[in-house]
């Protein structure tokens, strides 16, 4: 392996060190895990979304997305909104705590950057 290779391998595994130990302490400080967080701001980002979508743009399987989507929905952060052609249906939208949540997260990881 050449000089060259093995810094950059050096310089990404501390990029991955830092990243991880960042992420661990907004999820912490958030009390939600930083798959929860990512749910939350994409959900932010296009209002509202169908679970398959959702699962899709944040590379989680459905299965996953299904049993987060309860727990958060659980912790009030979401709301479910039935979809008015098909009532097997449904999409996601967050709900004033999960706007807050998400915000208070984003608020902390920018006084710390």
């Amino acid at each position: 392996m050449s000089l060259r290779t093995e810094e950059a391998l050096i310089a990404l595994r501390q990029i991955s060190r830092a990243t991880a130990s960042d992420s661990r302490k907004l999820a912490k400080e958030s009390g939600l895990a930083v798959s929860q967080l990512v749910t939350l701001q994409e959900i932010s980002r296009v209002g509202t979304i169908s679970p398959s979508r959702l699962a899709e743009k944040v590379s989680l399987s459905r299965g996953t997305m299904t049993l987060m989507l309860r727990k958060l929905e659980a912790l009030g952060m979401i709301s479910r909104e039935a979809d008015v052609h098909d009532k097997r249906r449904y999409f996601v939208a967050l709900s004033d705590k999960g706007r807050a949540a998400l915000a208070g997260a984003l608020d902390d990881a920018q006084i710390k950057e």
